[in-house]
């Protein structure tokens, strides 16, 4: 059985390399349909296992700076949340040739969110001499981008029937086709 799946590289339209993870480039499709009914030429009905952009695209700049937390201000808080995000991911590694697909991130997709969290903290601490609606608003314009792209999406994670247009509008890179 280990043999079987640490040498498991079939080709796979959704396999996806672990490096390519932090950048949602390849999320795997469960399921597409093209039925009717949605009032248009033609629908689409999907399931797409991708996160939503806004969190994971806010991580990519979080991570960075809770390493730095962690090493300069020996905040134990990031060390911890990079702990979670690396026993997560980095046994992957070993599996590159592997077929792998990205929903094995879900293990540390909290942990992306802490190290959001923990940064916006910081944000909000680094701007607590401004008016308190600055960061307020920097921290309220996130989390309201945040709840809008999960509006957005909603359809593509729930196999909501839409007009293939509306599909094709929410697959923001080629790669998620």
């Amino acid at each position: 059985m280990w043999n079987f799946h640490t040498n498991l590289d079939a080709e796979h339209n959704y396999a996806s390399n672990p490096l390519s993870w932090p950048f949602m480039t390849r999320p795997t499709s469960f399921y597409y349909e093209t039925p009717e009914g949605c009032g248009a030429d033609s629908c689409s009905s999907t399931v797409l296992a991708v996160g939503n952009p806004i969190i994971w695209w806010a991580a990519l700049l979080a991570i960075p700076y809770q390493l730095w937390r962690w090493i300069a201000a020996r905040d134990w808080r990031s060390g911890a949340v990079l702990v979670g995000i690396a026993a997560g991911w980095l046994p992957w590694m070993l599996y590159l040739d592997r077929t792998i697909f990205t929903f094995y991130t879900v293990v540390y997709v909290p942990f992306l969110v802490m190290a959001v969290t923990l940064t916006l903290g910081s944000i909000a601490r680094g701007l607590r001499n401004k008016p308190q609606w600055i960061p307020a608003a920097i921290i309220g314009g996130y989390l309201l981008a945040v709840v809008l792209a999960a509006w957005w999406f909603y359809p593509i994670w729930t196999a909501e029937v839409i007009p293939y247009d509306s599909w094709r509008m929410r697959m923001w890179l080629p790669t998620w086709i």
